[in-house]
């Protein structure tokens, strides 16, 4: 009997011990869970406060990043759109072959467009200047501007022999098309005024 009481007991203890092993297991882990959690919830906190110091250093020294830089961002895409819209318009103006903002590069680019030689170009320039013709530009579309500088009778008839810088420009502008005198103006113009700028 005793045995029986002394196997009985050491079963006992045993299932005791298992028992309290199981209590403690899960005890140790409900106190491992709440220091975790405890820690984690300290860890937010702490970082949340970390956040809030920073932020209030940041304001303090005026280091903010935030708005300031992305102004400059902003500004510096604006600027960049500004460049790229005028530099296409400026390719834009000059691929369609129409500079003419000035009424010299109009005049200028006539003449390369009709080919005169440079001398030509001069030539046309100083007559121009001289007889304050504005813009320039008309001399290549009034044929009436030539009346008094061209012999109508060798332009009319194409001839070759003869002709004078201004009978030969004429020739090239307007071809064998001669306009009608002004009343009281000889057909051909004075000799004088036909050999000023030849």
């Amino acid at each position: 009997m005793k045995r029986h009481l002394i196997t009985n007991s050491g079963s006992l203890t045993c299932r005791n011990v298992q028992s309290f092993m199981r209590k403690a297991i899960v005890l140790g882990m409900a106190v491992f869970l709440f220091f975790a959690s405890g820690s984690a919830v300290y860890a937010q906190q702490r970082r949340a406060l970390e956040m809030l110091r920073h932020e209030f250093q940041r304001r303090a020294t005026g280091s903010g990043t935030d708005n300031t830089t992305l102004g400059w961002i902003l500004a510096a895409f604006v600027a960049f759109l500004v460049v790229l819209a005028v530099v296409s318009w400026i390719v834009n103006r000059f691929r369609q072959r129409r500079p003419y903002f000035s009424h010299t590069l109009l005049f200028l680019e006539l003449s390369w467009i009709h080919r005169f030689r440079y001398k030509d170009i001069l030539f046309l320039w100083r007559w121009t200047s001289q007889e304050k013709i504005r813009p320039r530009a008309q001399v290549f579309v009034d044929p009436a501007l030539w009346q008094n500088k061209i012999n109508p009778v060798l332009v009319a008839a194409g001839l070759v022999v003869g002709q004078t810088d201004w009978d030969r420009l004429y020739s090239q502008l307007f071809g064998t098309f001669v306009p009608q005198n002004c009343p009281g103006q000889s057909p051909s113009g004075t000799s004088q005024e036909r050999q000023q700028f030849s």
